[in-house]
Formats: C-alpha cells, sequence, structure tokens
C-alpha cells in the first residue's frame, strides 16, 4: 500500500456504494479528477486512495468517507478521524500548526498524553469534538498497545 493510502480502505464497499449510486468507473474517476485506471486500480485491490481522493469519492457519492473503511467504523483512531476529514497527514499537520513528525508520534500513541490545545485544534480541524478526539486519542493508545503486546509474544516465541 503507498505511504499515502487510507488504512482499512475496502475496495468491496466502493464497489457496492457505485452500483447503488448507478456510477460507472469512467464517470467516478470524471467526476473525482483521476484516471479511470486510477480507479480501477482501487476496485482491485492494487492501490488505495490517498484521504483527499477518498474525500472526493465520498462527497461526489453522497457518503461518509467511513463508508469505504469499515475497520474504522466504531471506535476511530486519531488517524481515522483525520482521514474522515479528508487530509493527508502533511495536510492535517499544516491546519493543526505541527511538524509532520509531531503528528506521526501522536497518532501511533507514541506519547504519554495529548496536549489539550492540540485535542481542540483536532476536534476543530477533523469537524468532531473534542471527546471524539479523546476517544480517538485512547483508542489509538490501546491499538499500540496490542501491537507491542504482539511484538513481545513473538520474541518470546522465537526464544
Amino acid at each position: 500500500m503507498p505511504r499515502a493510502g487510507v488504512h482499512g480502505f475496502s475496495a468491496a464497499a466502493l464497489r457496492r456504494t457505485m452500483t447503488r449510486a448507478g456510477v460507472s468507473t469512467d464517470e467516478l474517476a470524471a467526476l473525482i479528477g483521476v484516471a479511470r485506471q486510477t480507479v480501477s486500480a482501487w476496485l482491485n485491490n492494487v492501490t488505495v486512495p490517498s484521504p483527499g481522493s477518498l474525500a472526493k469519492v465520498a462527497d461526489v457519492l453522497e457518503v461518509e468517507v467511513a463508508e469505504f473503511t469499515p475497520s474504522a467504523v466504531g471506535d476511530p483512531s486519531l488517524v481515522d478521524l483525520r482521514v474522515r476529514a479528508g487530509l493527508s497527514q502533511t495536510a492535517a499537520a499544516v491546519a493543526l500548526g505541527v511538524s509532520r513528525t509531531v503528528l506521526g508520534v501522536v497518532e501511533r500513541g507514541q506519547r504519554r498524553e495529548l496536549p489539550a490545545p492540540l485535542a481542540d485544534a483536532m476536534a476543530s480541524v477533523y469537524a468532531s469534538t473534542p471527546a471524539e478526539v479523546y476517544e480517538a486519542w485512547e483508542m489509538t493508545l490501546a491499538v499500540r498497545k496490542q501491537v507491542l503486546e504482539a511484538r513481545a509474544a513473538a520474541r518470546r516465541r522465537r526464544k
């Protein structure tokens, strides 16, 4: 998957939504300003759309971005909130007034706390509430804990 691609993207969900809307691959490509081959690659799981492209698709098909990321439905992480806002990590960092590195560290749950000014800025930029941002932060921390525990277990099994 490309670095800018949306984690959890579902080609099947995109295909279903396009069918419901009666929009062909060619039409969708023209409506969002990409090549037909680009949409075809998304539909065939060759590549995944960037957050910005996925936001355009959702707008054209009149659905929420979350429709295309079933794994992100429910308890979203900070990355999910950013993606649902249609922002790449770079664009979000600029809008939040932080470096991409700082945002990456926060999105990976590598900080002990989420500073209140950053949480408030995220709520504003991501069209969420501060409570939703803090819930996403907690999910981010929980996912990081699971990943670290799985890695530790794998290391123990190798010994």
